[in-house]
């Protein structure tokens, strides 16, 4: 049930609260009680604070030590391809309460050297069959952890490469604020690249979520990308996509600019429903954030976003304007992934009746939908490389944690 909860400084929660636990979530500055009741992951479904920090901090902490008892850690990937050179190999993880590295979903990471920079790479799973990973803006390789140890569990020969753009995750390349489709574009093509020297990569199933399925249809309409077998775009389409961007910079204004811990980022993240996945949350929000070292005695270490998502303002249009018919273009077989019911633009909905791509619409998740629900997008991932020849489903004994 909704409530609207005033902690008496000013700082207003909109949360749902369950009435069957005597946990109590207290204002820190007044003492004064504000919530009762048992605080389970997924109960707070929006935080604004106009307040004291301190305040939503106190809020995260009851949600993370209510909710830790209720999360069932995810199982660990197996070994996957050989490690190439600079790559660092690990042994299988065992199963833990989080928050988690690359290492329980990814096989190894390199970095691959180019032109253009330095860039981070993730890769799980073993074979000739790639698909290839590119994350939304401000994200990381990291926010396809779950996705892609699910999606190496149930396509057979199939390696699952994601990439951290630049100005993201661990990838050191300058200019890091060209984040135009252009210069993005140029970088994905390179590192794809250098990284099948030596490797037998029969085809490739570009995959990307938001700014990242726009850049994928970008890459894909550029006919540079070799051995390009289909197009996967995650819930982006150009006409939202646009209307969406006049409203970027109130989003901005209202994220916190720095945190105390990354747990702390974590539970905000949760809060505001920004991700419902607390396995996927564990991985993916640290890969956004940078640690703040104290300048003054007395102040403390903190965390900031590692991507300055404003600075990147000039980018925003030149994303999406003519993304629909791009995509419509290209000749590889395309699937549109969209988070509940999405209206389509013209173009797409005479393309979708034509039978031009294949759509899914997941219920029940957000825009993130594959950290979401990692599981049933990788079941729809391998029926669709399955359909279009890019690898045989396995017969899976036991399913992961979605």
């Amino acid at each position: 049930r909704s409530r609207q909860l005033d902690c008496g400084t000013g700082t207003t929660l909109g949360c749902l609260v369950s009435s069957d636990g005597p946990t109590e979530t207290k204002c820190v500055s007044t003492g004064a009680i504000i919530a009762s009741g048992e605080l389970v992951e997924g109960s707070i479904h929006s935080l604004w604070t106009s307040g004291t920090a301190a305040v939503y901090d106190s809020v995260c902490q009851e949600m993370a030590d209510s909710a830790a008892a209720n999360f069932k850690a995810p199982l660990m990937p197996s070994p996957g391809m050989m490690p190439r050179k600079g790559a660092v190999p690990v042994a299988p993880q065992q199963p833990h309460d989080g928050p988690y590295s690359w290492r329980d979903f990814f096989t190894q990471r390199e970095i691959v050297s180019v032109t253009q920079g330095d860039f981070a790479v993730y890769t799980v799973g073993d074979g000739p069959t790639v698909l290839l990973l590119l994350h939304g803006g401000g994200l990381a390789a990291q926010s396809w952890a779950l996705f892609g140890r699910e999606a190496a569990a149930r396509v057979e020969g199939c390696t699952i490469v994601a990439i951290d753009f630049r100005g993201h995750g661990d990838t050191t390349a300058e200019p890091e604020t060209d984040l135009s489709k252009a210069t993005l574009s140029e970088d994905v093509i390179a590192v794809t690249d250098e990284l099948r020297k030596g490797e037998d990569w029969e085809a490739v199933h570009l995959m990307g979520h938001s700014m990242g399925g726009a850049i994928a249809v970008h890459v894909a309409a550029t006919g540079k990308l070799r051995g390009l077998a289909s197009l996967t775009v995650v819930d982006v389409v150009e006409g939202s996509a646009l209307e969406a961007v006049r409203h970027m910079n109130e989003f901005l204004t209202l994220r916190p600019e720095s945190f105390s811990t990354t747990d702390a980022a974590v539970e905000w993240a949760l809060a505001t429903r920004q991700l419902r996945n607390r396995g996927s949350a564990q991985v993916s929000v640290p890969s956004q954030l940078v640690e703040v070292e104290a300048t003054a005695p007395g102040d403390e270490t903190s965390w900031r976003w590692r991507v300055d998502l404003a600075a990147s303002e000039p980018h925003w249009v030149g994303w999406f304007e003519g993304l629909s018919g791009k995509f419509l273009a290209q000749s590889v077989p395309k699937l549109l992934i969209l988070a509940g019911i999405t209206t389509l633009d013209k173009d797409l909905t005479i393309g979708q009746m034509q039978g031009k791509f294949q759509l899914e619409v997941l219920e029940r998740v957000g825009h993130c939908v594959h950290e979401d629900a990692p599981a049933r997008v990788a079941d729809v991932m391998a029926r669709f490389l399955e359909r279009v020849g890019g690898g045989q489903t396995k017969r899976l004994t036991a399913r992961h944690q979605p």
